[in-house]
């Protein structure tokens, strides 16, 4: 489990010297509903340790929910419902071979 985000969830878990009856269960919930983002798992933790709670799944659970209803704190507009991917247009192709990176 070393390099995974379920290790730095698992690893901040403990820094912050929360309980734990489940420690690899909470860091892979943790990991799984931020998406193995770094800066989120160390939210949900930062949260768990603010509230004094021991770390369960179920606590994990309620901080992401409650973060994704109250996207302002973490900046988490672009994972709530009706947003719309970035659309980028492709490079024009100027028809000439051999002179792509070619100033003529």
């Amino acid at each position: 489990m070393t390099g995974t985000p379920e290790a730095l969830a698992k690893a901040l878990i403990q820094g912050e010297g929360l309980t734990s009856s489940a420690p690899d269960e909470t860091a892979a919930i943790i990991a799984k509903r931020v998406d193995a983002i770094p800066f989120y798992i160390h939210h949900v933790v930062a949260a768990m340790a603010d509230r004094g709670q021991a770390a369960t799944p179920e606590i994990a659970e309620t901080i992401v929910a409650e973060a994704l209803a109250n996207a302002q704190d973490w900046d988490l507009e672009h994972f709530r419902a009706g947003w719309a991917p970035i659309t980028v247009s492709a490079p024009k192709w100027s028809g000439a071979v051999g002179s792509v990176g070619r100033n003529r």
